[in-house]
């Protein structure tokens, strides 16, 4: 598996958690209005979910860009490129 498909993956499974779905049922093109469950609470929790796997605060414009599935994932390659 490449690393941008791991990527990808990493994102749909907060995506799931945060929704209460499946992985399976996250679409590649999930995003903010594409299904009822990624409401308020749910992008919240998206929020929550990315700033404690990498222990740091997202600002401001990197939480505005938090829009789809893969949004997260470039987030998750930025932050991981940050991190090492």
């Amino acid at each position: 598996m490449s690393d941008v498909t791991k990527t990808k993956e990493t994102a749909r499974e907060i995506i799931a958690q945060a929704t209460h779905l499946a992985a399976k049922d996250i679409g590649d093109d999930a995003g903010i209005g594409t299904f009822s469950a990624w409401d308020s609470m749910a992008h919240v929790n998206i929020i929550l979910a990315l700033e404690e796997r990498f222990n740091r605060t997202l600002g401001p414009d990197q939480i505005i860009g938090i829009t789809s599935l893969e949004a997260i994932a470039i987030l998750l390659q930025n932050l991981n490129g940050d991190c090492g």
